[in-house]
């Protein structure tokens, strides 16, 4: 028969996709312009003329000069300067694609060699939102998008060759597949620090495994691997990385610390973010594990928990990787909760519930923690939503009055992580609101002041 259970299931999961597509891309249509958008929409340049980025030559321009005054992400923020570039909808559309992508990617690692698991790419959605800091901003603020889902979209698209090698071991091999891949590690490589630090163990982790099995090990495998190599130096080596630092102990006031001692503030701040995290995952960790182990479904053994511990201990290589930084920021575990997730879900993938009864309570409890989390977020997206649009108001109407040093009322229910602009006309980001809305000077002031 052609309508079959398999054909109606896969039909059944393209239509889920399209459904998540466009509940994705009404979130995104909703987050406005924000924080860092107003400093990209402009070519970074050391003389501060804030020049607008009207073409894709501009952006390298401004990544030549990022590069050397702030910092070494060049690939993500390349990539946030082009969605900048475009139009509200196209651009909520390439963001949505982003996340679409990146939880497709996750769901056929996690589901390799198996049949379409739709229980599975709905658990993994729900826990991406449940496990990715701050999801209003990694997933739908473009800047933090381009950082973070984009970043670890590149990190994992890439992972994902290797990984189907090291599956299957069959692919082919020839000079322009070695060279696309070279140039698809470098990329990789540039993409993020911590999880570009994790993307060259994983892969030294499938090269070592296929040597120790005396397999064969193609060109364009150790190409890519060369190329990752090379792009993690040149983000690292970049100028801006230096200035960025300094910016940031000065922030923080710790300049004149010895290294010993802002060393002992890393391993601090390590463990006040991560031991109770990483107590908690080990547990439920080898709970799934054990499930797994009392399960009958044996097939492909090794591949399975070799593949789920690669993606576990690559998640804490990149954990360990933040202890260079002066101070942890949340959204620097987007990609490590990302590959963490990835080794539990290879696990799950491969326990067979069988068990109507088990498959609805299991599938329950993730869902009513999901929409409880899940409508927090869409309260709060809503606020900002709401608010940006009456105070572009704002903004038009005192303009219209001749008045260009605006004031706006203070907001409580943004200053809880949302909140960019300050009662301080001179901020950094109060500064690159004005210069977008075209008006002088723009500050906070208490609702109470404002009506007067």
């Amino acid at each position: 028969m052609i309508f079959n259970n398999t054909y109606l299931k896969n039909i059944l999961f393209v239509c889920i996709v399209l459904i998540i597509t466009i509940i994705v891309f009404y979130l995104n249509s909703l987050f406005p312009l924000y924080s860092d958008d107003f400093h990209y929409l402009y070519i970074t340049s050391s003389d501060q003329s804030f020049v607008p980025v009207k073409k894709i030559s501009d952006i390298f321009v401004s990544q030549y000069n990022h590069y050397f005054q702030w910092g070494g992400r060049s690939v993500v923020h390349f990539i946030a300067q082009c969605i900048l570039l475009l139009d509200d909808n196209t651009a909520d559309l390439v963001n949505t694609f982003a996340y679409i992508f990146l939880v497709l990617t996750i769901y056929f690692i996690s589901n390799k060699g198996k049949k379409t698991n739709i229980c599975l790419f709905l658990l993994i959605n729900m826990i991406v939102w449940l496990v990715v800091p701050t999801p209003l901003g990694t997933i739908l603020w473009i800047t933090g998008s381009a950082n973070y889902t984009w970043g670890t979209l590149i990190i994992l698209l890439f992972v994902f060759q290797y990984y189907s090698y090291w599956w299957s071991e069959e692919s082919k091999d020839s000079i322009i597949k070695s060279f696309l891949f070279f140039l698809f590690g470098i990329l990789a490589g540039w993409s993020n620090e911590n999880i570009s630090a994790a993307l060259s163990f994983i892969l030294i982790c499938f090269l070592v495994v296929l040597i120790k099995s005396k397999k064969n090990i193609p060109h364009w495998f150790i190409a890519g691997l060369a190329g990752t190599f090379l792009g993690f130096i040149f983000m690292c080596l970049a100028p801006g990385n230096y200035v960025r630092s300094i910016e940031i102990l000065k922030y923080f006031n710790i300049t004149a610390l010895s290294r010993f001692k802002i060393f002992r503030i890393q391993i601090g701040n390590m463990f006040s973010y991560g031991f109770i995290p990483i107590v908690c995952i080990a547990f439920g960790y080898f709970l799934l594990l054990f499930l797994y182990y009392s399960d009958n479904y044996k097939e492909k053994k090794r591949k399975i928990i070799g593949g789920s511990l690669a993606f576990m201990l690559t998640g804490f290589i990149g954990f360990s990787a933040l202890i260079v930084l002066p101070y942890i920021p949340v959204r620097a575990f987007y990609g490590i909760n990302i590959f963490v997730l990835i080794s539990f879900a290879i696990l799950y993938a491969n326990i067979s519930l069988t068990s109507l009864k088990s498959k609805i309570i299991n599938f329950a409890l993730f869902s009513v923690y999901f929409i409880i989390h899940f409508m927090q977020s869409y309260d709060a997206l809503v606020i900002l939503s709401e608010t940006t649009k009456y105070r572009e108001k704002l903004i038009y109407e005192q303009k219209r009055k001749g008045e260009f040093d605006v004031i706006l009322p203070e907001n409580l229910k943004l200053a809880y992580g949302l909140e960019t602009l300050s009662t301080d006309s001179l901020d950094t980001f109060n500064q690159a609101y004005s210069r977008f809305y075209g008006i002088k000077t723009v500050k906070l002031v208490p609702q109470d002041k404002f009506d007067k």
